[in-house]
């Protein structure tokens, strides 16, 4: 799996096939947000498997939090882009569709369904992307390995307030 934790997951899990998906227009916002998202600083809170991990981009620097600390992230946001769209090429395919309009936290949000099949995964999500900003404020990934093994996870962003914080040595 490939930097699960530090991707919004949209792009998180592709094999090492040189094929390249060809995402349809119906993808272009779903794309353009979180590329936006991944520059912007932020916030984020996810949850899998009863375990809550916390990160946090600020002036174009990753954290991530580990045992109550604070601690950089060897993968810039830069990084995480290029690695997004690496996982696009390398994706058998990746559609996306949109769904009904929603809130998330009081704010109005456009929601997307993506499906990304990799050679060794399945990867179902629903992006939720704010109407007035073009930023993700959620994102729902369920990977299904072919093996009978699925997983679930959850990522909230926020955007207020984010800075860097006091990092663990």
């Amino acid at each position: 799996m490939r930097s699960i934790c530090l991707l919004p997951a949209l792009f998180a899990f592709a094999g090492t096939l040189a094929v390249s998906a060809e995402p349809g227009p119906e993808c272009a916002p779903v794309l353009k947000a979180m590329a936006k998202t991944l520059q912007s600083d932020h916030a984020t809170v996810t949850t899998m498997d009863n375990r809550t991990t916390n990160g946090i981009t600020a002036g174009g620097v990753n954290y991530l939090q580990f045992d109550g600390g604070w601690r950089v992230s060897r993968m810039s946001p830069k990084d995480n882009q290029q690695q997004s769209e690496e996982n696009l090429r390398n994706a058998k395919s990746y559609t996306c569709q949109a769904l009904p309009d929603s809130s998330v936290d009081g704010t109005a949000v456009a929601n997307y369904k993506a499906r990304t099949v990799a050679q060794e995964a399945v990867v179902d999500s629903i992006i939720s992307i704010s109407k007035a900003t073009g930023l993700a404020l959620r994102v729902e990934n369920t990977i299904d390995t072919g093996d009978g093994t699925k997983k679930s996870y959850s990522t909230r962003y926020t955007y207020e307030g984010v800075r860097a914080p006091a990092v663990q040595k």
